[in-house]
């Protein structure tokens, strides 16, 4: 019985935010956490087109003749690099399956 009570006191909070229902709720909140994370990873790839002065493609392109940087630094940043931008679509993929 207690859990009956606690979804309709959830249920009663998320109308009074303005929602028509817990769907609706957690589909705007999921947008909102999916931006955030969005956010963070142009943030970082933002870091690295500073850092190399080009994108990803120009880096990968020209990865063997960048000599300002070691070896090891450069393939860590490619890694990190790819993998923001990686995690940036999938969530941009995940954004328009919860707006479809």
């Amino acid at each position: 019985m207690l859990l009956v009570e606690q979804n309709i006191g959830l249920e009663n909070v998320i109308h009074e935010l303005g929602y028509v229902d817990l769907a609706s709720f957690a589909k705007q909140q999921a947008q909102e956490v999916l931006w955030k994370k969005i956010k963070h990873c142009e943030e970082r790839i933002k870091e690295f087109e500073i850092k190399y002065a080009m994108s990803y493609g120009e880096f990968e392109e020209k990865f063997h003749s960048i000599n300002t940087i070691n070896v090891f630094e450069k393939e860590d940043d490619g890694m990190i690099w790819e993998t923001e931008i990686s995690l940036k679509n999938h969530y941009l993929e995940m954004i328009k399956k919860i707006v479809e």
